[in-house]
């Protein structure tokens, strides 16, 4: 998602960087994990899908950054599976 066509309708997120590229915004009230943003891929915004108001309205197009992640999970959905970014 572009991070311009993306805001948050209610509250302020508190934000954290996590590695020496990466930010990440959370809910101060619960905890709960909003968004994440790589100045090493500024044009892009990820969202956590289950934190918004109505997420079976944006269901999954593909798995991505698979290289990054744990090495026995597995997808059965059928979905694109991409080592890293999207595909333009």
């Amino acid at each position: 998602m572009n991070p311009g066509s993306f805001r948050i309708v209610s509250g302020q997120p508190k934000s954290f960087r996590s590695s020496d590229h990466a930010t990440r915004t959370f809910c101060p009230s619960c905890g709960t994990p909003l968004t994440f943003t790589s100045a090493r891929h500024p044009d892009e915004i990820d969202v956590t899908t289950c934190s918004l108001d109505d997420p079976e309205q944006v269901p999954p197009r593909s798995h991505t950054w698979r290289t990054s992640g744990i090495s026995w999970m597995k997808s059965a959905d059928g979905l694109p599976v991409y080592p890293e970014k999207r595909p333009e």
